[in-house]
């Protein structure tokens, strides 16, 4: 049921998108205009949803990534004129004004129709997941989920290896997971539900030392986002589940000055990561100090992350004039790339086609990523907003059955995507589906393949 605040809310909405409909259908609105009135909708989005509540953390999370990534660039540049000290080359120049002022409407639009789905959930009351988690730990469960992280674990630990030793010294071109859809891949990607598992089961503080271990080098070799949300994502089921007490004055001034490293490493590494990490390492405390004396780390992260607004303009640029509009295609062809093309047997549209970022890029002749706003329009132009409240929706019932699960199986799945889902708005389906077969499909059959197995034997040996 929809309480009167939410009504009131999803009206509000309704009024704001009918507002700008008619303001652009009147006046051709400048970039800075629509720069002001994005940072005016993002900030009523983000207040309207606060205090975040059990169950909103990810969705809260999902709708502030998608606002700094769409929209942080063109509100630090328009609306507080701020220009970063290593501004090299401005992505955004590539692109005309129109479909960066088009893509920006886009994303107003698509912001409002998330906010709108997210408040058509029912945010009734469940039981209490910590007594659930605990009454269902029988020991098939328990001992099939211990095994397959052990055997996951074997299959990643050499193919991992590969990738650290790759990247340390050929660069950021050659990461792995770049080309997912390739066995070795798929195999490294398998690395981070050995993790959950073992911080959900094991509930011991050497598992998410390992973890964060594990992910914290990858930022040295240029992967920035991804590896920083799995980090977010063990650190947040580690202090829910393994470390509850209560984060003293001390620890948060801790977690804030890390914090605040990580961030100028991400600035640092925003050039260098085009060199093997080897030859600028011994760099890195120079590098370190400039970086954090003559810039914001804090905003130059949003100036940097905030650059999704490019492959939407690129998708709005070239659809329908180059690229005919794929109608839901796309979608089909990236299901397709989630499943590694051992014998070289898939058609080359759908490797092309399944990969709508890097098909944009090449067209565009400039690297500038993915996003979730790309993806939809390839497929349905100014339809995506209707396809966006659709995604808000399911996005908070996922944050919602998150908080509230209590099988600590399905926990350990839902808690596997995490991270895809918080990193989609800067993202492409296809990567979606990809990590999706990885980290959950298969670890999931390998489960209940060994637990059946494991009830077969108990049951033969009680008879």
């Amino acid at each position: 049921m929809i309480t009167k605040k939410k009504f009131m809310l999803v009206l509000i909405d309704t009024l704001i998108l009918l507002f700008i409909l008619l303001l652009s259908s009147l006046y051709p609105l400048a970039i800075n205009t629509l720069s002001w009135l994005s940072f005016i909708v993002v900030f009523y989005v983000l207040v309207t949803l606060l205090p975040i509540r059990k169950g909103e953390g990810v969705s809260f999370s999902f709708i502030l990534i998608y606002s700094l990534v769409i929209f942080g660039r063109v509100i630090l540049k328009y609306v507080f004129n701020y220009i970063p000290a290593y501004d090299f080359f401005d992505t955004f120049s590539i692109f005309t004004n129109t479909s960066l002022a088009k893509a920006l409407l886009l994303g107003l639009y698509s912001l409002l129709a998330l906010h709108t789905g997210m408040m058509l959930v029912n945010n009734k009351l469940v039981n209490d997941p910590e007594k659930l988690l605990y009454n269902n730990n029988n020991n098939i469960e328990v001992k099939a989920i211990k095994t397959t992280s052990a055997l996951l674990f074997f299959v990643a630990i050499i193919p991992s290896g590969l990738n650290y030793v790759t990247n340390f010294t050929q660069g950021y071109g050659s990461i792995i997971e770049d080309n997912i859809d390739t066995t070795l891949g798929l195999m490294a990607g398998l690395m981070f539900p050995v993790f959950i598992i073992l911080i959900l089961v094991e509930r011991k503080k050497w598992a998410y030392i390992a973890g964060v271990l594990y992910y914290f080098p990858q930022l040295f070799w240029g992967a920035r986002g991804e590896p920083i949300l799995q980090i977010v994502t063990l650190t947040f089921l580690y202090f829910k589940y393994i470390n509850k007490k209560k984060i003293g004055i001390g620890k948060k001034i801790l977690l804030m000055l890390g914090g605040i490293i990580v961030l100028n490493l991400f600035n640092i590494i925003k050039e260098m990561r085009k060199l093997p990490a080897n030859i600028w390492l011994n760099d890195l405390p120079s590098l370190f100090v400039d970086s954090f004396v003559n810039s914001n780390p804090i905003l130059e992260v949003v100036y940097e992350i905030g650059i999704a607004l490019a492959p939407t303009a690129a998708a709005i640029e070239y659809v329908p004039s180059l690229i005919n509009v794929q109608y839901g295609k796309t979608i089909l062809y990236s299901i397709t790339t989630a499943v590694p093309d051992v014998f070289n047997i898939r058609p080359q549209v759908m490797s092309i086609y399944g990969n709508v970022g890097s098909l944009l890029s090449t067209q565009a002749d400039s690297q500038f990523g993915a996003s979730i706003l790309q993806d939809f329009f390839v497929n349905f132009m100014w339809a995506t907003p209707f396809f966006m409240l659709i995604v808000g929706f399911l996005v908070k019932k996922f944050s919602r059955k998150l908080a509230y699960e209590g099988d600590f199986v399905k926990l350990v799945f839902y808690s596997s995507l995490i991270y895809p889902v918080l990193w989609w708005p800067r993202s492409s389906l296809s990567y979606i589906l990809r990590y999706f077969f990885t980290a959950v499909v298969i670890p999931m059959l390998l489960y209940y393949f060994l637990k059946k197995i494991y009830y077969q034997r108990e049951k033969a040996h009680k008879s």
